[in-house]
């Protein structure tokens, strides 16, 4: 029988213009017809027949029927066996034919067996046709890992196109710079680039813009709000197919090629910013009517299947990541209230987004004092887009447990200026709901962030404040962290009897705090403290013992973290 090469991939990425570059090829070296079929203007609920119809007229066959293709295409084959139409159409060109499924399919396979070797079926769609012997061609995204990457290249000559350099108008006529290979140009054109998943229709309509509006304006718009405008994304060329004049038209094709489910999970999953693993999804997204476990999982499938998600880089020995295109994400995410109004709206999906999100955090932050540190490190840093998206709808108190979860992570990556951003959100989360605690809690982080980015702070002054508060709340094992923190930094400025003072008065809330609940955890950590403020006093032999102190107490409680900074 004959071949059947599929170009598969998400709306957008070419498949057409390949598919047509490649039958032309086909057409010349092998002096060969080809036949082009349009899928796109039969519905989505054609029949058979109708396909049928489609093709045998396009084949030249008055009886456009599938016994009249079939007799056809025997009656070729026998002659091709004999040697006698050598030179006859051997290669059909079936374009889009996603919609169609899984009619199209079984037609595809009736012709492969009835053609003749020599023939080829080649096919576009969003999804693979499934038939067995398909040869399967994946086409992605272009590459936008820098600025010499396949994307920027389209996007500069697809600029270029739109508003020739050299038309005649003067340097001064107001229109925007095309010389795209300055540096900080070609920054802002690796960007868009890198914002629009290198996604070829993306960059040609963006790319238009530059008509009527500067570089520089263009990578603002794109590039600055949360979520891609798509409307900016649009005016493509009036002979194109009217799914190809703007992406919103593409992302529309390609959501009504999806069953109910698959478009709530979709809409669901738009909330996550960053790359996410199964058991992610079945925390924020599944819930009723969608199943978590197995079920959730063959709809995630269906999504890679459509190309409206892949698989992204996971850390090694990690469970999968998956991560939905951007421009894919910011149309689903529209659909959200519309997808989840019976089932609790928008707001349900955000409170399971931001329930998770704590969750998350709080282990993450257990998990960072553990034997298992590393691999905590590496599954916070994978998931930073999408708690830092968690804080956007988070309360004040939940959004302040998520920056404190994921805080040691800023410290022992030394990535102050991060810390800084996530405290000063979870501050302002606290403000919005005049919650004086929260607010406290967190600028008291920001300063210290501060101050170990070398900028003015209030520290000191922050501390003070913190730990009056706690200590009226009876919170005595914050306020005794507080207070090691606040000696630390005293000692750093050289106040070494206020940092004696303060640790000492640490050590007391430890012992206490040790003889009532029988966890001598934070008596430890306090007692290495002192002996960090002996050493200041060079009183070394002191330090020594209260560093031998602490570490028996770290190694009862299994604490290896604590173990390692407690070696005297």
């Amino acid at each position: 029988g004959a071949s059947l090469v599929t170009i598969h991939g998400s709306g957008g990425t070419g498949k057409t213009v390949l598919a047509t570059v490649a039958a032309s090829i086909h057409a010349a070296t092998r002096k060969s017809a080809v036949v082009f079929v349009d899928l796109a203007g039969l519905g989505a609920d054609a029949s058979a027949d109708a396909i049928y119809a489609l093709i045998g007229t396009a084949l030249g066959i008055a009886d456009a029927s599938e016994p009249a293709i079939r007799a056809f295409l025997r009656e070729r084959r026998s002659g091709v066996d004999d040697r006698r139409l050598r030179d006859d159409f051997c290669l059909l060109f079936l374009d889009n034919a996603e919609h169609l499924l899984p009619r199209i399919a079984f037609c595809v396979a009736t012709l492969l067996r009835e053609a003749a070797s020599t023939d080829t079926i080649l096919v576009t769609s969003r999804v693979p046709l499934n038939v067995p012997g398909e040869r399967l061609l994946s086409l992605a995204p272009l590459s936008t890992v820098n600025a010499a990457s396949d994307a920027v290249r389209f996007f500069q000559n697809a600029a270029r196109s739109a508003r020739p350099a050299d038309d005649g108008r003067s340097a001064d006529d107001g229109r925007p710079d095309l010389r795209l290979d300055a540096s900080e140009a070609q920054s802002m054109v690796t960007m868009i680039c890198q914002r629009l998943d290198g996604l070829p229709l993306a960059l040609e309509l963006a790319a238009a813009r530059l008509r009527s509006l500067p570089l520089a304006e263009l990578f603002t718009q794109i590039c600055a709000p949360s979520d891609v405008p798509l409307p900016l994304l649009s005016g493509g060329a009036t002979v194109a197919p009217a799914r190809q004049q703007s992406l919103a038209n593409t992302l529309h094709w390609s959501w009504s090629l999806l069953s109910a489910e698959q478009r709530l999970l979709l809409s669901r999953l738009a909330i996550l910013r960053g790359t996410w693993t199964s058991d992610t999804a079945d925390a924020v997204a599944g819930f009723a009517p969608l199943v978590p476990g197995s079920a959730l999982m063959e709809h995630i499938a269906a999504l890679v299947n459509h190309s409206l998600i892949y698989s992204a880089a996971s850390p090694e020995g990690e469970p999968p990541r998956y991560r939905t295109f951007e421009l894919v994400r910011t149309f689903a995410l529209e659909q959200l209230p519309l997808q989840s109004e019976a089932f609790g709206g928008r707001g349900a999906v955000e409170a399971r987004f931001a329930a998770w999100a704590r969750d998350f955090a709080e282990e993450g932050y257990n998990g960072l004092w553990t034997p298992d540190a590393a691999r905590w490190t590496t599954r916070l840093v994978a998931e930073e887009n999408n708690l830092r998206a968690a804080m956007d709808v988070a309360s004040a108190q939940t959004a302040h447990d998520i920056a404190h979860g994921i805080d040691p992570l800023w410290w022992r990556q030394s990535r102050f200026r991060e810390g800084l951003l996530w405290q000063t959100a979870a501050r302002r989360k606290a403000e919005a709901e005049n919650n004086a605690f929260l607010v406290a809690t967190a600028r008291l982080k920001e300063e210290q962030f501060r101050y170990n980015l070398g900028e003015p702070h209030r520290a000191r002054p922050a501390f003070a404040a913190m730990i009056a508060l706690l200590l009226e709340r009876g919170d005595t094992k914050t306020a005794t962290y507080l207070l090691h923190s606040q000696a630390i930094l005293m000692l750093s400025d050289g106040a070494f009897a206020a940092a004696a003072d303060a640790m000492h008065e640490g050590l007391r809330y430890a012992e206490t705090i040790a003889e009532s609940t029988g966890n001598r955890t934070l008596l430890g950590y306090q007692k290495r403290g002192v002996a960090v403020v002996a050493c200041a006093f060079e009183n070394y032999p002191y330090a020594e013992t209260l560093c031998h102190q602490a570490l028996a107490i770290m190694q009862t409680a299994a604490n290896v973290g604590m173990e390692m900074i407690t070696l005297p």
